[in-house]
């Protein structure tokens, strides 16, 4: 009776403190997801900052190419190399980045067709007094390997493995500079692939990594906000902002 006395005294009933901390409980409850979701995008957007900046570290100390790979579908992203210091980008006819076995096809092509020159070059004979064989010159079997992408190979290191944002975060377009416009997800072919480039001379090619919070299924959170994954030649970092960004490639 007394505690009844004081319950109603304090202007609550039992039923209306109960109903309050239910509330409270379920709030709780609704709430503890998106703690935890926060925490896996800044978690997974400073992995990739932090693996940009390793790449970059990683090329000036061991004097390799290096490039990291991002695969619009999956949210993927990895880290290749090539022994070619100085090489040309290698796009197909969309402007569009090639992966490995694109490529490779791409290299076996060109070797069919470069066999014409070689024709036209003459063929290989002995000279009779030395007995060494001269092979044709020709200004454009030398350039042969300028020509030819190089070959990149993926680093399967424990660090490099590959890692991805998903399935929380997706990738919505990347831009750097040696592309023409940007790559979008959903726009291309599945398996579409982003590249950025990174010099060992120390130089982190720039571009603009669009990415975006995803709904169970695996659809853009139309409500929140992306974030730009931006990074930044000479320093050879990576910064992540929200909002989309504007891209600006101009150079200091």
């Amino acid at each position: 009776m007394r505690a009844s006395k004081q319950l109603n005294n304090s202007g609550f009933t039992l039923l209306e403190i109960i109903i309050v901390i239910t509330l409270m409980m379920g709030l709780m409850v609704y709430a503890l997801p998106n703690i935890n979701t926060s925490v896996d995008y800044i978690t997974k957007l400073n992995t990739l900052a932090s693996t940009i900046k390793s790449a970059f570290d990683t090329a000036v100390l061991t004097g390799r190419s290096y490039r990291l790979v991002v695969e619009l579908d999956s949210g993927d992203y990895w880290l290749e190399e090539t022994p070619e210091k100085n090489f040309k980008i290698s796009t197909d006819q969309t402007g569009l980045d090639l992966n490995i076995e694109q490529a490779k096809q791409k290299k076996e092509d060109f070797e069919i067709e470069f066999e014409e020159y070689v024709e036209l070059a003459g063929n290989t004979f002995t000279d009779i007094e030395s007995g060494d064989e001269i092979k044709p010159d020709s200004p454009v079997l030398k350039a042969k390997r300028k020509l030819i992408d190089p070959v990149w190979n993926v680093v399967t290191s424990i660090e490099w493995s590959k890692k991805s944002l998903g399935p929380e975060l997706g990738i919505s377009l990347v831009q750097a500079e040696h592309h023409g416009n940007p790559i979008k997800a959903g726009e291309e072919e599945e398996g579409t692939q982003a590249h950025i480039y990174i010099s060992p001379t120390g130089y982190l090619e720039k571009a603009y990594i669009v990415i975006v919070p995803l709904d169970p299924e695996g659809f853009p959170e139309e409500d929140v906000e992306p974030f730009t994954v931006e990074t930044f030649p000479y320093e050879g970092i990576a910064r992540v902002t929200d909002g989309m960004k504007e891209m600006n490639f101009e150079r200091d």
